[in-house]
């Protein structure tokens, strides 16, 4: 797992969807542009509470397995309803939360205000265990916090796919992400198809965010400034013989939050007696053992990989999507050469009334004439209340239309949003006789905030920015062997880095602009880091 602060490319007040639009952006780029990437890899944006409250939300609860998947929530300091958990953070649950729907998680229906979906739930009430005690959470504790270790009782804990409070992940829930790992392990991590093999056309916070992220191992030092800051976590694909990780109070998220079966309290809680264990509690858990042997050989054979890594020439488009109002805004539409792109449709989430609304995304050319189209299914947001709009993201792929001018989002054949693409870049450094635009660096004051340090980058000698232009930053602590997407979708030729989280003396930086349809990298650079 890695982290990155990123600044937000929209405005406070956002929301969980657009996050989980820009988060989809940068996870697309990195997969393309960064062959040390793992394609299975889950990214997860937190979002700083400390100027005002984002609800959490993914893009979509996949059928199969789908590492595309994104999501993002808050963080913060518990209080008020959070106030159960001493830990100092509601993220790591709240995280568990989010990063559960990603992996095919439902709400189970605890009574505790989320939707009752997933009828196969075992324990009542979204407790973690039965009556019995079969099963209690296992808390390691964390020393710096001041927390001890501690059994957790199963029937007043709670599993995290609720809205209950003292929540911990149950046997049932840990065990489905587990299959859905297992599943998402065959993917390949990063080679591209077989050749000759074809692809269907297509294949908060306040004015400081923290928002997507996702880069290669060995970051971290999450911050904010005032110029919209986004933490970024990215959740590494786990091998189907390790541990599945699943965040919990005072476990950190390498550690796998793991429930703990009666006949193993003698080993993991304090050394306490065998005989502590119950003849009740023993023949609860050897039902459950054969119960999940069989459901498990089932879910093996059900379980099917739902997207293969593709190498070519793509567009990427995404878009936020409303259909209560019929409105939508592409927000990024960026080149590619390589793509997890899925191979059937996603299930959507259960609160839909429909099972097969698809949107549309099509490329079209001055004339109106559509020259490339693909149907894609709408990601919708989770987490929605009763009565609140129907939300959602569209992440689509289409063979690289050269001659378009406007790419254009459909919802049941009805125009929700389009973008103009084509316009004319600055000059790219590989074009022949173009001199490399310099990235001016100039020192900042320290934020008054953990970002710390800064420099601001401005590239604004390779040209004045265009209407139809946005820039991707990428940034690299190997000299140029591994690239990580720090902002993408910036309109103005400069950007504010916050360096602190780094660890490293120097970075090299990247500035890519891009039209929609054509890529041009107009500034590369060594940028020594300015500390405090």
């Amino acid at each position: 797992m890695a982290r990155l602060n990123v600044p937000a490319t929209a405005t406070w007040p956002f929301n969980c969807n657009q996050v989980n639009a820009q988060l989809s952006a940068i996870r697309n780029i990195d997969v393309s542009v960064n062959n040390t990437v793992d394609a299975r890899t889950h990214y997860y944006g937190l979002v700083w509470d400390g100027g005002g409250f984002m609800r959490g939300c993914a893009s979509g609860i996949p059928g199969s397995a789908d590492p595309t998947t994104v999501a993002s929530g808050p963080t913060g300091v518990p209080s008020g309803t959070f106030g159960w958990d001493t830990d100092g953070s509601f993220g790591d649950w709240y995280t568990g939360h989010e990063l559960g729907h990603t992996y095919g998680r439902f709400h189970i229906g605890s009574g505790c205000g989320e939707t009752s979906d997933d009828p196969s739930y075992p324990f009542p009430s979204g407790q973690i265990s039965n009556a019995d005690g079969a099963f209690v959470g296992f808390d390691v504790g964390d020393t710096a916090a001041g927390i001890a270790r501690a059994a957790l009782p199963g029937t007043q804990w709670r599993d995290v796919m609720s809205y209950c409070q003292n929540q911990w992940v149950s046997s049932y829930t840990y065990q489905r992400i587990w299959d859905r790992l297992a599943a998402e392990d065959v993917l390949a991590p990063g080679a591209p198809a077989p050749a000759g093999e074809t692809v269907p056309a297509a294949a908060g916070p306040r004015p400081s965010l923290e928002a997507a992220g996702a880069p290669s191992p060995g970051i971290s030092s999450p911050g904010i400034t005032r110029s919209q800051q986004t933490i970024g976590y990215r959740d590494a694909q786990q091998s189907e013989t390790s541990p599945a990780a699943v965040l919990g109070p005072g476990l950190s998220p390498a550690m796998p939050a793991t429930p703990i079966m009666a006949s193993d309290r003698a080993a993991a809680v304090g050394g306490q007696p065998e005989d502590m264990i119950t003849p009740e509690m023993r023949a609860a858990f050897e039902r459950h053992q054969q119960a999940e042997g069989t459901r498990a050989r089932a879910a093996g054979a059900r379980e099917a990989p739902n997207a293969q890594l593709r190498e070519g020439d793509f567009v990427n488009v995404v878009a936020t999507v409303n259909l209560t109002r019929n409105t939508g805004d592409v927000a990024y539409v960026n080149r590619v050469n390589r793509a997890l792109i899925p191979t059937a449709s996603r299930a959507l989430v259960p609160t839909s009334p429909s099972g097969t609304e698809q949107g549309e995304v099509r490329a079209v050319d001055a004339n109106g004439r559509v020259l490339a189209s693909q149907p894609t299914p709408i990601k919708f947001d989770s987490d929605k209340e009763p009565g609140e709009d129907r939300t959602g993201i569209v992440d689509a792929f289409l063979p690289t239309p050269e001659s378009a001018t406007v790419i254009e989002v459909l919802i049941s054949g009805r125009v929700v949003a389009r973008r103009d693409v084509g316009a004319t870049l600055p000059a790219s450094r590989a074009d022949p006789g173009a001199a490399a635009a310099p990235i001016r660096l100039m020192q900042v004051s320290p934020t008054a905030g953990p970002a710390g340090s800064g420099i601001l980058l401005d590239w604004s000698a390779a040209g004045a920015a265009a209407a139809g232009v946005t820039y991707t930053v990428l940034v690299s602590t190997d000299g140029g062997a591994s690239w990580q997407t720090f902002a993408v979708g910036v309109r103005e030729p400069r950007l504010q880095l916050g360096t602190d989280q780094f660890g490293v003396a120097r970075l090299q930086v990247r500035v890519l602009a891009s039209n929609g349809l054509q890529t041009s990298e107009i500034a590369r650079q060594d940028v020594d880091v300015i500390s405090r």
